[in-house]
């Protein structure tokens, strides 16, 4: 349905609001011994790339798509698993993700084939879910990022040309 195809785009978005808006009130330094977070999230990769061929293609998927998301925040070079805000905007994710997809699996608007996921549960909330959230918006901030940081440039090289 367009609705669910909607949250996809809507939820990002909503999410900008919330790192452009709250979470700039923390700091943007960069703490280089956070690296650990990246490298262990890129380690996702491979442990999702184990996970496949067992059938738990859920879960391997979340896991890939988790990974992929500290990867590109890697090559893209926004660093943003390098900063403190990232952290605190992934924590009130987390907790969103408690309420709302809670409900919708508590009620059980959502529902998932076990046969698919680990069936490891935080209240009703497949593991999965948590891993694939961060995942969609970490991307999404990775790619809002870079074209902020590339329209930053233009702007100052077209004062320079003025």
């Amino acid at each position: 349905p367009i609705e669910e195809w909607m949250f996809f785009f809507a939820v990002p978005f909503a999410l900008l609001a919330l790192w452009e808006g709250v979470c700039t009130i923390l700091s943007e330094r960069r703490i280089a011994r956070l690296w650990i977070v990246s490298a262990g999230l890129m380690l996702l990769i491979p442990a999702g790339a184990i996970v496949y061929p067992a059938g738990k293609h859920y879960t391997a998927l979340a896991l890939l798509a988790l990974g992929t998301a500290a990867l590109l925040d890697t090559v893209c070079r926004t660093g943003l698993l390098l900063r403190p805000r990232t952290l605190f905007f992934c924590g009130a994710v987390l907790l969103l993700i408690l309420i709302f997809n809670g409900y919708l699996t508590w009620r059980p608007v959502v529902v998932y084939n076990p046969a698919y996921n680990i069936g490891v549960r935080i209240f009703t909330i497949p593991v999965e879910d948590f891993f694939y959230g961060l995942s969609l918006v970490l991307t999404n901030l990775v790619v809002y990022e870079r074209l902020k940081r590339m329209g930053e440039r233009r702007q100052a090289q077209s004062r320079r040309t003025d």
